[in-house]
């Protein structure tokens, strides 16, 4: 009877070790699954939102070029008719027709590096709208200083032919 005891303790502990072996096993498993499962959530909410952000970023990144070209379009438009409007030097007005290309050459270029490098994009087009306003600054000065040479050099002819006028009258009289 004692060996039959002893059977029937060793059976009944080791049943107890398969529960507690079995159960010890669910749990890790369910806790592995569940770790995995919250990785994976975040990992996944974390791409979706970088691509988010990313995408915004190149959205308002490739928007602000496109107004910014149109804005250098504008005004090298502008500055190259008041120029040839003007049309008093030909040099200014081809000097101004060459920073106009290189401005709009450098808007394009902009544009095209946009979609790769959107931070590099911001940086340009800061130093692209810097170049329009002194490339705008240097043609408005140069239009200013060549209608002011214009102006003396007609008010000095004047002056002159008024003056041979004058004389003439008072010499025939």
């Amino acid at each position: 009877m004692i060996f039959v005891a002893t059977r029937e303790n060793s059976s009944r502990s080791s049943s107890v070790v398969v529960v507690v072996v079995v159960v010890v096993v669910v749990v890790v498993v369910v806790v592995v699954v569940v770790v995995v499962v919250v990785v994976v959530v975040v990992v996944v909410v974390v791409v979706v939102v970088v691509v988010v952000v990313v995408v915004v970023v190149v959205v308002v990144v490739v928007v602000v070029v496109v107004v910014v070209v149109v804005v250098v379009v504008v005004v090298v438009v502008v500055v190259v008719v008041v120029v040839v409007v003007v049309v008093v030097i030909a040099a200014a007005a081809a000097d101004a027709a060459a920073a106009a290309a290189v401005v709009v050459a450098a808007a394009a270029a902009i544009a095209a590096a946009a979609a790769v490098e959107a931070v590099v994009v911001v940086v340009a087009v800061v130093v692209v709208v810097v170049v329009v306003v002194v490339v705008v600054v240097v043609v408005v000065v140069v239009v200013v200083v060549v209608v002011v040479v214009v102006v003396v050099v007609v008010v000095v002819v004047v002056v002159v032919v008024v003056e041979e006028e004058i004389e003439d009258i008072c010499c025939h009289e």
